[in-house]
């Protein structure tokens, strides 16, 4: 029976550890297979990307958005990712700044856009009501 069991050691804890039973994260809309969230501000929106293991960011504004390269090293081990992040055109259109920062591996970026022109329509028409008649007697006092 200790034969069988150590056979299962082997495949189940490779080198002594099994993968956590039990995991909870408050990642803040942030996932594995979703590491991007981006929500709508007063002067346009604020983006929240895992960028873990990295302290070296660069962005670039590329004709379909943003392209976000990270990269960096902790304890020994090298991390780097890399994220494209498509954009609207309208949005694109009207960016005026992008702002980033990152701290604990998630990085921020900021888009600031163009506030949009008010536009002035010209309204033409002709007021069109009662008309005096042909019969309509006038009254002299």
């Amino acid at each position: 029976m200790t034969d069988i069991l150590k056979m299962f050691d082997d495949d189940f804890f490779p080198i002594g550890f099994a993968r956590p039973q039990k995991i909870v994260f408050n990642t803040n809309k942030l996932q594995d297979m979703n590491p991007a969230h981006w929500k709508k501000t007063e002067n346009g929106y604020v983006g929240i990307f895992k960028t873990l293991g990295c302290d070296d960011i660069k962005l670039t504004l590329e004709d379909y958005g943003i392209k976000l390269l990270a990269s960096g090293e902790v304890f020994g081990n090298k991390y780097d990712t890399t994220l494209e992040l498509p954009i609207n055109k309208e949005i694109l259109n009207n960016i005026i700044e992008i702002k980033y920062e990152t701290k604990l591996g998630i990085t921020k970026i900021e888009i600031i856009l163009q506030e949009p022109e008010k536009k002035r329509i010209k309204i033409n028409g002709e007021y069109v009501g009662l008309t005096e008649s042909k019969d309509a007697q006038k009254v002299t006092a």
